[in-house]
């Protein structure tokens, strides 16, 4: 089982950094839109901002467990 939990850790840590880079682009989208842009568009990807946020902080803090898991 250790084997596997460390492995499970390496994923959720890969998909954490995803979760983190989406943000990232998303974040230039939202700058790139500009002024014109309509509230609601904005708004919606401010919130899928914050989703990712919280997405990839709930995967490194699994991957965390995962390792200590592994470790003991």
């Amino acid at each position: 089982m250790t084997a596997s939990a460390r492995e499970h850790a390496e994923t959720l840590e890969n998909d954490a950094r995803i979760v983190t880079e989406c943000r990232a682009r998303l974040a230039e989208v939202l700058t790139g839109m500009g002024d014109d842009a309509p509230t609601w568009l904005r708004e919606l990807v401010e919130a899928h901002m914050a989703a990712c946020e919280v997405a990839s902080g709930d995967l490194a803090a699994a991957a965390g467990r995962l390792r200590r898991l592994a470790e003991s």
